[in-house]
Order: C-alpha cells, then structure tokens, then sequence
C-alpha cells in the first residue's frame, strides 16, 4: 500500500466555512429553481447532447429557423431556443461547480488517505506490540478484531457516524 507522509493534510475546515458553503450550495439550488418534472425511468433512456451532437444540432436549428413548417406542434422553434439556451445555462452551471467539486475529492482523497494510513499504522504498531509480549496491547488488539471490516452500506448514513476502520 503506498504511504503517504504523516500530516501532509493536517486542517480542518472551520465550522463556519462549513456553514458557508452549505448556505452558498443551497443559494445554488434556490437559484436553479424548480427542476424540471421528469422520473428516473423516464430520464435515463433519453438521448443525451454531447459536445460533438451539440453543434450538428445547431446547425440543423438554423435549417429549422428557415423551414419552421417541419417542427412538431408539441416543439414550436420558441420552445426549442428556449431548450437550447437553458441547455447552454446549465452546461456554463457545470462548469462553474466543476473547480469546487474537483479541490474538495482532491482534499478529501488527501486527507481520506492520511486517515485510513494512520489506522493502518496504529494497527500495526499495535500488533508489534504483542508480538513483543505487552498484555495492554493484546487488549487493544482484540477489541481491533473485533471490528467488523466488511463493505459497508454506499448511501450515506442518515446520522453522523465515525468513519470505519481502514482495512
């Protein structure tokens, strides 16, 4: 396992901050308004908009412009720049969040890493301790074996839990 150095990470963020960015993360969802009305199992088989089909769709939007007579009624051109500019609104959204989202799994992974490297060392400087005949040790050693180290649950705790032990 690779190891990282003791205390690269070594911070915490302040409680404020935290508060902060809950309020700032909550002004983003206020601001984005009410989501669109559509169910998983309607979203996921929906043809998607990459970049490439993105510009093959404006082009064929200026075609359209000039023959609006083939448009669905359901589809009239208002609506489809309405569909293109909230598609383009959200696309620069994703970007903006993109930055944050990457320092925070970078910091996280860090200092994630620096953790579970911790535990893992406490682990075996506990184990070091038996094998050299300490009965302290034993004891701490047999309340680790104790820990149940199977995968645990992917969704999120609905309460504050510790985090598991590294394995």
């Amino acid at each position: 396992m690779p190891r990282i150095l003791p205390n690269r990470s070594s911070k915490t963020l302040p409680a404020a901050n935290l508060e902060a960015i809950k309020g700032a993360v909550q002004t983003i969802i206020d601001n984005l308004g009410t989501p669109i009305a559509i169910t998983d199992a309607e979203y996921d088989p929906l043809a998607k908009l990459g970049e490439v089909t993105k510009l093959v769709c404006d082009d064929v939007l200026l075609v359209a412009q000039d023959n609006p007579s083939y448009l669905e009624d359901e589809q009239p051109l208002e609506e489809v720049h309405k569909d293109k500019t909230y598609n383009e609104q959200m696309t620069e959204v994703l970007k903006l969040l993109s930055k944050p989202v990457e320092i925070a799994l970078r910091e996280a992974g860090v200092s994630g890493a620096e953790y579970r490297n911790a535990m893992h060392n406490y682990e075996g400087n506990v184990k070091g301790k038996v094998n050299k005949g300490s009965t302290d040790a034993q004891l701490v050693l047999d309340r680790l074996n104790r820990i149940d180290r199977r995968t645990k649950p992917k969704s999120p705790p609905s309460t504050p839990q510790t985090p598991p032990a590294a394995s």
